[in-house]
């Protein structure tokens, strides 16, 4: 299962006129509950349908498409050594099509990354600081939008390490503090005799 978390941005409208209001955008950051240590796993920031002012939209000659990067972080939220990396998302709109002031909103996108936890414990994703939108009509880019995290937002789960025997034990215990860490354990018994 996924979790995620809600998270608003505030895009800046200069590439198309001064002293127009920043168009918000709401979002949610989402990852897998469970992740396995060294294990490359999909993240992802999903923005919601925007509604375009009229007087941008008539400013969007012939949009075909709409583009969302941004850069998410991953740490360690148990503190450990190898408890940090990034992952790029990216996304892209379905093709949209359109004469001047047709188009009235953002699509909804999906952008999608990768992250490798690299140590069993509790660790979290963060939602992007900050993303770009970018327009097109066709191949030439039109002024982006970069949109801004009103407030910083992160996304917890847990990481587990693979088992690597079959019949290998496991077991989830609490060391020194509210982290939980999920162990697993391979015992194996020597058949000598005494």
């Amino acid at each position: 299962s996924w979790s995620s978390s809600p998270v608003n941005y505030s895009c800046s409208l200069s590439g198309y006129g001064q002293g127009m209001a920043p168009l918000p955008v709401s979002a949610s950051m989402s990852s897998p509950d469970t992740m396995t240590a060294g294990t490359s796993e999909s993240v992802k920031l999903v923005t919601s349908a925007t509604q375009i002012p009229a007087a941008i939209a008539a400013q969007l000659s012939q949009i075909s498409s709409v583009s969302v990067s941004g850069m998410s972080h991953l740490g360690s939220a148990s503190g450990g050594a190898a408890g940090s990396g990034q992952a790029s998302l990216t996304g892209q709109s379905s093709v949209l099509g359109g004469t001047a002031g047709t188009v009235t909103e953002i699509p909804s996108m999906t952008a999608t990354g990768t992250l490798t936890p690299e140590a069993a414990g509790s660790w979290y994703v963060a939602a992007p600081q900050s993303f770009q939108l970018q327009p097109m009509s066709g191949a030439t880019k039109l002024a982006p939008l970069t949109c801004i995290a009103v407030k910083s937002v992160s996304v917890l789960f847990t990481v587990t390490v693979a088992s690597t025997t079959s019949g290998a034990a496991s077991a989830t215990g609490t060391g020194g503090g509210t982290d939980t860490q999920v162990y697993s354990c391979t015992l194996t018994a020597d058949s000598s005799t005494l």
